[in-house]
């Protein structure tokens, strides 16, 4: 028999004469109770679940266009090319907070948890998601959407569209504190105010202007 050579040995494993972790008193009651809602859901940019098989699933799905292609968004995927998302602040119990760069599209969720008088097992918790365009990202392609929108809604609206009329109506709309103040601007360039009130929806409509922060 060669002594070098290790012999194998059949392995008897017992487990541990112990209660479960998750069964220990210290983890029942309130502290089981206030994890029973959560960001739960792995690999979707935001999921809130409940710790039960039978739980109700909430999530985030988006829509961005890019080369004139609708991308939808909701799993984690390395070829929506988002330069940031994750979690930013989060205690693991009742607050998150997370910032998602897609782009030139800008999303903040927020997540938070609370327990009152009149709340079911678990507590009630609410997720704030707050979008804004940065305009400094926006690439040539959108810029051409936008001025092509506004040259519509100026056809429906004064019944002509310029190239001169176009910037001008967009980099109004850029410096105005909100939608009347530009209404106001356009009237007072001498066009009649029953024409130009349309204007106000074109504001407010516009996805381009609505992430413009001065048109708050």
């Amino acid at each position: 028999m060669n002594p070098h050579v290790a012999t194998s040995e059949p392995r008897s494993v017992t487990p541990f004469p112990a209660p479960k972790l998750m069964d220990l008193p210290q983890f029942q009651g309130e502290h089981k109770e206030s994890l029973y809602w959560g960001t739960y859901r792995p690999q979707v940019y935001l999921g809130i679940r409940a710790r039960t098989p039978q739980s109700l699933i909430a999530g985030l799905m988006w829509i961005n266009e890019r080369d004139n292609k609708y991308q939808l968004r909701h799993v984690c995927k390395h070829e929506d090319e988002l330069s940031t998302y994750g979690w930013t602040k989060h205690n693991g119990r009742d607050f998150g907070h997370q910032v998602l760069a897609d782009h030139a599209m800008i999303l903040t969720t927020v997540f938070l948890k609370s327990k009152g008088a009149g709340s079911g097992y678990g507590g009630d918790w609410a997720v704030r998601i707050d979008g804004q365009m940065d305009n400094t990202k926006m690439s040539s392609n959108d810029d051409n959407n936008l001025k092509t929108w506004v040259s519509d809604k100026l056809m429906s609206v004064l019944g002509y569209s310029q190239p001169t009329v176009i910037q001008y109506v967009i980099g109004l709309s850029k410096r105005s504190a909100s939608p009347f103040d530009l209404v106001s601007q356009l009237e007072g360039v001498g066009s009649h105010r029953r024409r130009l009130r349309p204007a106000l929806s074109l504001q407010r409509s516009s996805p381009w202007f609505r992430a413009n922060p001065l048109a708050a």
